[in-house]
């Protein structure tokens, strides 16, 4: 799955509003609430817990993409 896709599900939004690069400021719906759901699909994409850290530092699609590629 891409960055791009698991955001757009995550935050309930048509993929085509999700840019493929850029910050979560740029994106509708990536709130405080947005961004739990966004981790929380990540940790079901990888298998895994997400750190606080990879948490507070994923906040872009490119971290994103990043993370999901590198597992």
């Amino acid at each position: 799955m891409t960055a791009n896709t698991l955001i757009a599900t995550a935050l309930n939004r048509p993929l085509g509003e999700i840019p493929r690069k850029g910050h979560f400021s740029q994106i509708s719906g990536w709130d405080s609430l947005g961004h739990m759901r966004i981790m929380l699909s990540v940790e079901a994409s990888l298998g895994r817990e997400l750190t606080s850290m990879e948490m507070l530092t994923l906040t872009t699609i490119e971290s994103i993409e990043e993370i999901l590629k590198s597992g």
